[in-house]
């Protein structure tokens, strides 16, 4: 893809094209090879390359995408020979360049060492899964408790976040506290009167334009 950019003519109006099927990809892009290269050449790991648009090469350059003129070629041939049934093919069609990565059933050809790395990434991935799912059972527990302690729609611990977060952001909303804990406005409202009541906090101003108040932590 960073070749199809850098290589192509860029007074051609046809597009970059990317085609992905079942077991290949393509990638066509208008520009004939440039200089005296050939595709032969290419098959070479001693070839030389030559840059139609310098500037956009020396972007690439400095931005870190290319390491070294003339060695993307030798580079994948490198990595795909990981790979028994993957072929590499190129050639110059309808006035520009088609390369072409494709394979036949991988699987079974797999290296010991890299199915047992593709299997102990698959444990890894489910104990994800599952460290996720606990964690959102949790969550959804503490949330039902909330919602219900004493009797004012939310317990202390949680009590004690509201009045850092409130600490935090004097001007808060209540909708804005009831996202940052996970519960609804109403029990949020309901604490805070409560808190009011008991001096931890006070309200100082109206409800549009007014801010908190932490008198004292529980």
């Amino acid at each position: 893809m960073l070749n199809a950019i850098i290589h192509r003519k860029y007074n051609n109006p046809i597009d970059i094209q990317i085609k992905i099927f079942d077991n290949r990809i393509t990638i066509f892009n208008p520009g004939e090879l440039y200089g005296n290269i050939t595709i032969e050449d290419l098959k070479r790991d001693d070839y030389q390359a030559s840059a139609r648009n310098k500037l956009i090469v020396e972007a690439f350059n400095l931005t870190g995408d290319i390491e070294k003129y003339g060695t993307g070629y030798v580079r994948i041939r490198k990595s795909i020979k990981e790979y028994p049934t993957m072929k590499f093919v190129y050639r110059e069609t309808q006035g520009g360049y088609l390369a072409e990565l494709s394979y036949e059933n991988q699987k079974e050809y797999f290296k010991t060492d890299v199915l047992e790395n593709v299997l102990e990434k698959d444990k890894e991935n489910d104990l994800e899964r599952l460290n996720r799912t606990a964690l959102k059972s949790s969550l959804e527990t503490e949330k039902s408790s909330l919602e219900t302690a004493n009797g004012s729609g939310i317990n202390k611990k949680s009590s004690v976040k509201i009045l850092k977060i409130i600490e935090h952001d004097p001007f808060i909303t209540i909708p804005k506290i009831a996202e940052l804990m996970g519960i609804s406005t109403r029990a949020i409202d309901k604490n805070n009167e409560s808190l009011k009541k008991d001096g931890y906090i006070e309200r100082i101003g109206p409800n549009k334009g007014g801010h908190w108040k932490v008198i004292k932590y529980r």
